[in-house]
């Protein structure tokens, strides 16, 4: 006959079970930094400065950068090479039959003509718009009449040509000649610097997306221990039904946990895998590829000073110095504008010898002897009722003043935009601050229930709500500091200084890491130089 336990010796038992079990739970509480891949080969770590030194050497959108970069940069050889002697080589040869019957009013002709010339020439072009050009023509030509005795004669002709063009009222001044140069070369810096800021927002992109995988991996990690410690609660309820001191009933509280820490499993593997290949996809890596990303390490506070914030976004923001450039450009705009509604009122100069022998050396004896010819004279073209240039000016001042309207703008907004985002680095701060205040209250206030479990003075129920507030203080706690990290790049893109802070050296090239270490953030006593700002033309 089984014998009937009296009442406080089976809660003394009930007691000893939980607390066999509560123990390794309670030191969950107190680390969660565990190996969640148990047995299995945990995947190669990857730094977040080797995943930008990735991004720099993969990423097609900076490739893509680069190559239209190289465009820009060929148009200033362009505009270059037009202020230097441009050399060119003229050719023809040609075969001419004339034939003509006899009559009362024409005598009988039937002759072929044959006749081949070079020429080499050069122009050159000063900033002030002079135009020199050299022709040396060398031509040959032979003409055989047929049914004759003297059926052949050949010519050779030797003539150099110099002319000279001075424009003196349109199209005079370096200013006016030197303006698509300087154009080029404003659009090949905006270019540039147009690539400096692809990479910055790649390797912003690259570094939030990377700590996106780290809150991932860190919620994976406590969403993995959350199913074990709920299943050891299964498990002892499990044992206390067979035992006959717990209601079947009863158990159904601790199945619905562990399912719904399944499916809370299963949602944050899938959200860590997406984050992972998200973040592969910006290194233009195969989706094949694993890693784990590296601890977050220590969280440094971050204040700098509006004024000096102020002060590098305008100096180093693209969208600033976009704006300024296009200030410019429309200044050299309506200064070319003005210049077309001039007369144009040129001096034109010439100076040539065309010498013909029948022999071509004879021919290069007699200049400029045999022949020569110099002249000299004024062209002037004044447009009567056209108002194409007056339009080109309204619409050259229309640009010049909308250019300089949205470069206020564009200012303005630049310092909303570093305004917000200091904001956003204090608020997050304190955010980190008072996470981790809630997560030490929460492992003490576990700590306590536990004590108070194992004098038998709380219940399984309380332990287990406590778990919960503490597991939530712990995700609070990697949130913020996950969303603290992502407000400093935040905040380094919006001051525009990314590259200075990784130590990013952007080529008309390529982009590559100096080292991989980081420079110390935000000095707030000194203002960082600048390297980046476009020098706008002289007035």
């Amino acid at each position: 006959m089984q014998k009937v336990r009296s009442a406080p010796y089976r809660r003394l038992l009930t007691l000893a079970g939980f607390l066999v079990v509560l123990f390794p739970i309670a030191g969950w509480g107190q680390n969660t930094d565990v190996d969640i891949q148990g047995s299995q080969i945990e995947a190669p770590e990857m730094t977040l400065g080797a995943a930008i030194g990735l991004a720099l050497r993969n990423n097609r959108t900076i490739k893509t950068s680069q190559v239209a970069h190289e465009a820009k940069q060929f148009s200033v050889r362009l505009q270059e090479s037009l202020f230097t002697p441009q050399y060119s080589l003229e050719s023809g040869v040609s075969a001419t039959r004339l034939k003509q019957t006899q009559n009362e009013v024409s005598s009988l002709v039937n002759q072929m003509s044959y006749e081949a010339s070079l020429s080499p020439k050069v122009t050159l072009q000063n900033s002030y718009g002079t135009s020199f050009t050299l022709l040396w023509k060398n031509a040959y030509n032979q003409t055989k009449n047929k049914g004759s005795n003297n059926n052949s004669s050949a010519r050779y002709t030797a003539y150099p040509a110099l002319t000279l063009v001075q424009p003196l009222l349109k199209g005079f001044g370096s200013d006016v000649n030197t303006a698509n140069l300087k154009i080029a070369r404003l659009n090949s810096q905006l270019s540039q610097l147009g690539m400096r800021d692809t990479v910055s927002r790649t390797v912003t992109a690259v570094i939030n997306t990377y700590w996106q995988v780290t809150l991932n991996k860190k919620k994976l990690e406590i969403a993995t221990l959350a199913l074990e410690r709920a299943q050891q609660i299964l498990e002892i309820n499990r044992s206390l039904v067979a035992s006959g001191r717990m209601a079947e009933l009863d158990m159904v509280q601790a199945e619905t946990d562990v399912a719904q820490k399944e499916f809370d499993l299963d949602v944050i593997d899938n959200t860590y895998k997406q984050s992972k290949n998200a973040l592969l996809a910006l290194l233009s890596l195969s989706k094949r590829i694993d890693f784990t990303p590296s601890d977050i390490g220590e969280i440094e506070r971050i204040e700098v000073p509006l004024q000096i914030a102020y002060e590098l976004a305008e100096k180093n923001r693209y969208e600033v110095i976009q704006a300024e450039t296009s200030v410019a450009l429309a200044k050299i705009s309506l200064r070319l504008a003005k210049d077309g509604e001039k007369w144009d009122l040129r001096l034109i100069g010439q100076a040539e010898s065309n010498n013909v022998r029948h022999s071509y050396f004879d021919a290069l004896k007699g200049i400029p002897s045999d022949s020569n010819q110099l002249s000299i004279g004024m062209q002037l073209v004044i447009p009567i009722n056209s108002l194409e240039q007056e339009a080109a000016v309204i619409n050259a001042k229309g640009e010049q003043e909308i250019a300089k309207l949205t470069l206020e703008e564009t200012k303005q907004t630049v310092r909303l935009d570093v305004q917000d985002t200091i904001r956003d680095v204090s608020a997050n701060y304190r955010q980190v601050e008072l996470a981790e205040r809630a997560r030490a209250l929460a492992q003490s206030q576990l700590d306590i229930e536990l004590e108070k479990l194992s004098l038998g003075r709380s219940s399984n129920f309380q332990v287990l709500t406590y778990q919960d507030t503490l597991r939530s203080a712990q995700l609070s706690k990697i949130s913020s500091e996950i969303n603290y990290l992502t407000a400093i790049s935040t905040l380094d893109f919006a001051l525009g200084t990314t590259l200075d802070t990784w130590n990013i050296n952007v080529t008309d090239e390529t982009a590559y890491m100096t080292s991989n270490v980081p420079l110390p953030a935000y000095s707030a006593t000194e203002r960082p130089g600048t390297k980046t700002a476009v020098q706008p033309p002289p007035n």
